[in-house]
């Protein structure tokens, strides 16, 4: 009887096991769609992008629009400002990408404004993908450079050499998740890992992990137009709210006359 219990605890516990690796695996794979009407009815003409891209519309802001179909803006952002886009449609010659702008407001919480802009209006922010597609014949295989390396304190993954933003700090490393490695000018050894906890396309300074302050090299590609600040007319999205108010309460005077003169006719 204890052998048979043994057994089934031994297979229950297994079963745990693989249970948790699957899950955990199912959870670093997991795309999550946005929640938008548009995007759901033409899911086969969408295509994942996750990377973040910057405002750079011809009149000094881009303009979001409720939908690629629509004529109807919800907001306006001015150039230069940075969001995250997950999808991006194109069809008819027609591209554009489905975009999250972070609003900041003055207790330091964050909300989001969702939406469609044109591709045309925005650049693609550079960052690791880029950085390692223009120096793809300089990467060479990883050969376990950095396997012996003892974390101190905590080690830092920058979005590319030389970017100067921190994509992550990490108290704990795989070094197994470095695929590829770059010397830069200064002879300093980068190591690039397409996934690692949740980060993904990122470099980590392999002679120097956990130097925060390493050279800055700042790459923009394509010309960023001077920003101005958006005007908002009456066909708005914006002033949709104001427009429908006030055209309810013409409505409503208008019909609230129509009553008095019909009762007045009647006496």
């Amino acid at each position: 009887m204890l052998r048979k219990s043994t057994r089934w605890m031994t297979w229950f516990m297994l079963f745990l096991f693989i249970f948790f690796l699957a899950s955990k695996t199912a959870k670093a794979d997991l795309i999550i769609e946005p929640d938008d009407a548009f995007y759901r009815s033409h899911r086969s003409s969408c295509t994942y992008v996750s990377r973040s891209f910057i405002a750079n519309g011809e009149e000094g802001y881009s303009s979001i629009y409720v939908n690629p179909e629509s004529k109807l803006i919800v907001d306006k952002v001015t150039n230069g400002t940075e969001f995250y886009v997950s999808f991006s449609y194109d069809k008819q010659n027609s591209a554009w990408v489905y975009c999250l702008v972070p609003i900041y407001a003055e207790d330091g919480s964050v909300s989001y404004k969702k939406g469609w802009i044109p591709e045309k209006d925005c650049l693609l922010k550079y960052d690791g993908i880029a950085f390692c597609d223009d120096h793809i014949s300089e990467l060479k295989e990883y050969q376990g450079e950095f396997e012996q390396y003892q974390i101190k304190k905590e080690i830092f993954v920058w979005s590319y050499p030389g970017s100067g933003e921190i994509a992550k700090r990490f108290k704990e490393f795989d070094p197994s998740r470095i695929t590829s490695v770059y010397t830069d000018e200064q002879g300093q050894t980068w190591g690039y890992i397409q996934y690692h906890l949740g980060q993904v396309n990122a470099w980590v300074c392999i002679s120097d992990p956990e130097n925060e302050d390493l050279p800055v090299r700042k790459i923009v590609k394509g010309d960023l137009i001077p920003p101005v600040e958006p005007e908002w007319g009456l066909k708005d999205g914006k002033n949709l709210p104001f427009l429908s108010a006030a055209v309810l309460v013409v409505a409503v005077a208008a019909g609230t006359i129509l009553l008095i003169r019909r009762f007045y006719k009647r006496k």
